[in-house]
């Protein structure tokens, strides 16, 4: 992969005028000036980046300054970019946004108002999304709508998914993508009751999968939590680059009948490598690459049951690590960058 070819989260703020109980945005950051935002917009046009989602918190909750950063994005056309919003104002500033984009991205965990529910969304939410479907089904804009969901222990039945399946099944969305709870951020707080296993996520994807397939002409995906880590790299609101590492922390306990058992919960926290506002945009892309090869070292290794050391020894004996990517890991971690 060549810098070009990254894909890049710009979280223009962490604010939002929603409170979903499964969000693991940032909270409290300082917002860049328009000062700043050229400078962020210049280094990408200079890096020659393709794709940028312009995200949040929500993105659109100050639509005009969403609207100047993404016309100046678009000064080169060749720049793809995505909207991911909940779409409360999207339908007001449709005929300034949709012309500038090339993907919507929606959040919805229901198939109706009440189910929409359950993750902790608003009550509005599931009307704001269906008003938006109906309005580009009339507007007939030239891309298709992408579909977040997210799966919490709250949600994960397979009955409720293949309602959500029926519902979209006739809105012309592009892809419907299924993610694995994160217990992160705001999300942290309802750990406990929506935390769910990569076993349970693994049953309904394949059941979901099955159904999807063999029903609708409809694209699905499923991100886990250990697919989601190091996916992006994200720039936060004052600046920051950072990427998504992934741990595990083993908890042991005892059942009445005095069984021992044990398992693994998995988890995600962020790593900094960089501001792109002061530092220079090539360096940050590589060690991003680094980061995200190490991440898939260690996500094999433990699939695999091995160490980190046995899984790098594999891989280099196999020959299937991109050679690029090792050698900017290998030499960040002789010059202590990570």
């Amino acid at each position: 992969m060549s810098i070009q070819d990254l894909s890049i989260g710009w979280v223009i703020t962490c604010r939002c005028n929603n409170k979903c109980g499964s969000c693991y945005a940032k909270s409290d950051v300082a917002e860049m000036s328009e000062s700043e935002e050229n400078i962020v917009i210049d280094k990408i046009h200079e890096a020659g980046i393709k794709y940028v989602t312009i995200c949040g918190g929500e993105p659109l909750l100050e639509p005009d300054r969403a609207i100047r950063i993404i016309e100046k994005l678009k000064k080169k056309p060749e720049v793809r970019i995505t909207v991911s919003t909940n779409g409360i104002n999207l339908v007001e500033y449709a005929n300034k946004i949709l012309p500038l984009v090339d993907k919507i991205s929606l959040p919805l965990d229901g198939f109706d108002g009440e189910s929409n529910r359950i993750n902790g969304r608003n009550k509005n939410d599931f009307d704001v999304v269906d008003n938006i479907f109906e309005f580009l089904h009339e507007s007939e804009p030239k891309f298709n709508i992408d579909v977040t969901t997210v799966m919490t222990a709250k949600n994960a039945d397979i009955k409720h998914f293949k309602q959500m399946a029926d519902y979209l099944s006739d809105k012309r969305i592009g892809k419907w993508t299924v993610f694995q709870f994160i217990p992160q951020e705001r999300g942290l707080v309802n750990e406990e009751e929506f935390y769910l296993g990569e076993d349970s996520f693994k049953k309904i994807e394949d059941n979901l999968r099955e159904y999807v397939e063999n029903k609708y002409d409809m694209k699905i995906d499923f991100l886990s939590m250990w697919d989601r880590s190091c996916a992006n790299f994200l720039i936060q609101p004052n600046g920051d680059a950072t990427s998504q590492k992934e741990a595990r922390q083993r908890k042991r306990y005892e059942l009445e009948d005095g069984t021992k058992r044990s398992e693994i919960k998995f988890f995600r926290f962020e790593k900094s490598f960089g501001n792109v506002i002061n530092d220079d945009l090539e360096i940050l892309a590589n060690r991003f690459l680094a980061l995200d090869y190490d991440g898939n070292v260690r996500r094999h290794a433990i699939r695999k049951k091995l160490s980190y050391g046995e899984q790098v020894s594999n891989i280099k004996e196999e020959k299937n690590a991109n050679e690029e990517f090792k050698n900017i890991y290998e030499k960040m971690w002789r010059d202590g960058l990570y």
